[in-house]
């Protein structure tokens, strides 16, 4: 049974995390206007434009979510030597987030992604982005950078967005070198790069992402289930938490040796408590109906490696960058003593807070703790 008190203890714990975030800088840039006509010209709306605004976007999202969770925040990527590059360092500075470990490079134009809003309504969407990966010497020194920090943080996020940051050999030296020094490992993917993920804390994709990274399409328990397997074996993650939308999350865990593994491992953020956690879902004597029920939800059997969080969302406005939010939230959470499953539980709720707002939205500690202090905690993970 999860213990609210122990919940908000480590929320207010936020402030000790120290996390590294590793991948794909842009810039989400909202234009917001009303229509009340179409053009002469085309059929399209004409968009009278009243405001504008400018936010971090896709690692420096990631960046921001953990910067307003309260955590020191490091960042590492490539920027141009431009006005959008010049915007992320303004961001990152108003922040106090270290950002030493950020490349210019003249070869490289900042992303930059705008979104026409009008009558809470999307219009379109044009990006402004380079495609394909680096030359060798920005990855070396990329790596270079992020060794010189290693014992400035205690986790590393990688924000995979697939703009040529995380390429595969630059991948596999920056995971062996982090595993090596015992670091927390979170992993938000992209489809086309799980043919060379491994070895990872935790991979992170929602539920497109995991259909196309496993080659099963999800659309039950059943298969669901199938898709985790097949991630576990491939990426040899620790743990997966597919995003479900509103159906909630579900978090896999690799097996029950991986626990017994994880017990003897000298690295507190990888954290045993995933052995104690686990008991909630490994019953002892369930009754014949309590089984059929579980069969029936795709938990029974040696479906026991799995739990399920309810989405907490009343409103769903925008789901514009919720994937930045769980994996922010539940990796101060890990920084700040939790295990895996109340991490999550935390980083679920701090989801529905996001998702229940316009835009991209970082979420506060200070929110997380008002909406938990409110709520009460599940005391069965099982078929919830």
């Amino acid at each position: 049974m999860l213990n609210n008190d122990k919940l908000l203890g480590i929320i207010k714990k936020f402030n000790k995390a120290r996390i590294l975030v590793v991948g794909d800088i842009m810039i989400d840039h909202y234009v917001y206007g009303t229509v009340s006509r179409i053009s002469p010209e085309a059929p399209v709306p004409v968009v009278n434009v009243k405001y504008e605004k400018l936010l971090p976007g896709g690692a420096a999202n990631v960046m921001n979510n953990v910067s307003r969770l309260g955590a020191k925040v490091f960042i590492a990527g490539v920027i141009g030597k431009d006005y959008n590059g010049d915007i992320f360092k303004q961001m990152a500075d108003k922040q106090s987030v270290d950002s030493s470990a950020v490349i210019e490079s003249d070869d490289f134009e900042t992303i930059i992604k705008t979104r026409v809003i009008a009558h809470n309504q999307q219009i379109v969407r044009f990006d402004k982005e380079n495609t394909g990966y680096f030359k060798k010497r920005i990855y070396s020194r990329l790596l270079d950078n992020i060794k010189s920090l290693i014992d400035e943080f205690d986790a590393v996020i990688i924000s995979d967005y697939g703009k040529g940051v995380i390429e595969q050999r630059f991948f596999n030296e920056l995971t062996d070198f982090l595993k090596s020094k015992n670091k927390f490992i979170a992993l938000d993917p992209k489809v086309e790069n799980f043919k060379f993920y491994k070895n990872v804390s935790i991979l992170t994709p929602n539920t497109n992402e995991a259909s196309g990274g496993s080659g099963i399409v999800i659309k039950d328990e059943k298969t669901l289930l199938k898709a985790s397997q097949k991630i576990l074996k491939k990426v040899n993650s620790d743990n997966l938490l597919i995003t479900r939308g509103e159906l909630g999350m579900s978090l896999f865990y690799k097996d029950n040796n991986n626990k017994d593994k994880e017990k003897n491992r000298d690295n507190k953020y990888n954290n045993k408590k995933n052995n104690d956690e686990a008991k909630h879902i490994q019953t002892k004597d369930n009754s014949n109906e309590e089984k059929k029920n579980e069969e029936k939800n795709g938990y029974g059997n040696d479906n026991k490696k799995q739990m399920h969080l309810k989405a907490r969302a009343k409103n769903v406005f925008d789901v514009t960058g919720a994937g930045d939010t769980v994996i922010s939230t539940l990796t101060a959470a890990v920084c700040a003593g939790a295990g895996i499953y109340e991490a999550c539980y935390i980083a679920n709720i701090a989801a529905g807070i996001a998702v229940s707002q316009l835009g991209t939205y970082a979420v506060g500690a200070d929110e997380i703790f008002k909406e938990l202090s409110l709520a009460s905690c599940e005391s069965n993970p099982l078929n919830k």
